[in-house]
């Protein structure tokens, strides 16, 4: 009697272990831009080469190769901006990140960060509800689907060096 007690915690806690849901996350960065910023490529990683845009500089990052399986459930998607003002001008100035998740037809709101004086900072933008007729989907979060503007706003022209994009499933 006594073994099989001992299988049965062992079975259950092998059940309650089997049972419990981990999250995955998955960071991409873009392959691909267009737009009024000069060199737009410098924000395809995380490396002080930086994308230069003045305050009005649009641009739209594309590419991302996030290879989330088909039965992903999203339930945080962000994208990362990695940048600061231009150097020497340490005055306020913000950049602003919109997606879209149907290759640029339409984008959801600017979300509006402020770039630091001096050095580069990442700062994650929450995005999970931006879409407007839909939810994120790994049909959706494709590398032809995915897309992020960036818009530099306001101050002095903006140095962005990374883009990435972070999802949560």
């Amino acid at each position: 009697m006594k073994k099989f007690i001992t299988a049965f915690f062992v079975l259950g806690g092998l059940l309650l272990v089997a049972g419990t849901a981990y999250a995955a996350v998955v960071v991409v960065s873009p392959t691909a831009c267009n737009g009024s910023w000069q060199s737009c490529v410098n924000a395809f990683k995380s490396d002080n080469f930086r994308a230069r845009g003045a305050v009005g500089a649009l641009g739209v990052w594309r590419g991302y190769k996030f290879s989330l399986p088909i039965s992903a459930n999203p339930s945080l998607v962000e994208v990362g901006v990695e940048g600061m003002q231009a150097p020497g001008s340490c005055m306020p100035t913000t950049l602003a990140v919109a997606v879209s998740g149907d290759a640029g037809q339409t984008f959801g709101p600017n979300h509006p960060v402020s770039l630091p004086c001096n050095s580069d900072t990442l700062t994650w933008v929450n995005v999970t509800g931006d879409l407007a007729s839909a939810s994120w989907t790994p049909g959706n979060l494709t590398a032809n689907k995915f897309r992020v503007r960036a818009t530099c706003v306001s101050g002095s022209a903006c140095r962005l060096d990374w883009l990435p994009a972070r999802v949560t499933f």
